[in-house]
């Protein structure tokens, strides 16, 4: 295997970039945020397929990347079966709200609010990614469900240290983010926030408890 890495090396080496090719012999995964890509590597230890290292990093994601990872939101998968020989993609965009009109965003005068579609509760969109994890898990996973999900729950539950990056962005948008209520108990219980200060989100590991124990239950 190390001389199979050594010669596909070889040939994306590049002497004249500035940065090195991380180069994997069985698999690689990667991420925005080092803690979910370890999760998917874990996955993988632990015997799981790449679906199975998908899905864990992306209900990771929703923990240490809250800016990007989610699970009130939604995206696309596009997935590619070396057994199969077959190519399948997943659509779990956000869809708006059955009560949406073509004008809610409108004043009376009919100009746009642009506010509205960014902020707020017309600002959402009923998420997605909850239920095409698990449609990928059905039809694709190898570990059960609760595994997967697991590493996300002990990241919520007893936290991790917030990188200079994510202090720096949580303060530089204190102004605009600690008017709701909510945004501001979880992120800025301290403020200014410290780098590596350790971020817990208990109610979000409570949700994700309820996700690994139901799936992707639907609420009416």
């Amino acid at each position: 295997m190390m001389i199979f890495s050594c010669a596909i090396e070889s040939k994306i080496f590049n002497s004249q970039a500035i940065v090195h090719p991380e180069v994997g012999a069985n698999g690689m995964v990667v991420s925005q945020h080092y803690l979910a890509t370890d999760v998917g590597h874990a996955i993988l230890e632990s015997g799981g397929n790449a679906y199975d290292a998908s899905i864990a990093v992306a209900f990771a994601l929703a923990v240490v990347l809250p800016r990007a990872g989610n699970i009130g939101g939604g995206g696309f998968m596009v997935m590619h079966d070396a057994a199969l020989n077959k190519s399948f993609s997943i659509d779990y965009r956000e869809i708006a709200p059955a009560a949406a009109t073509k004008d809610m965003y409108l004043n009376a005068d009919g100009t746009v609010d642009k506010m509205r579609s960014r902020q707020g509760v017309l600002a959402i969109g009923v998420p997605g990614t909850v239920a095409g994890m698990w449609e990928i898990h059905k039809k694709f996973g190898s570990l059960p469900w609760d595994q997967l999900l697991e590493p996300a729950i002990v990241l919520a539950r007893d936290g991790f240290a917030m990188s200079p990056f994510m202090a720096d962005a949580l303060n530089g948008r204190y102004k605009k983010l600690s008017k709701f209520k909510n945004f501001k108990s979880i992120f800025y219980a301290n403020y200014p926030v410290e780098m590596h200060a350790t971020l817990t989100q208990p109610n979000l590991a409570k949700t994700l408890e309820a996700i690994s124990s139901k799936g992707a239950m639907r609420i009416l």
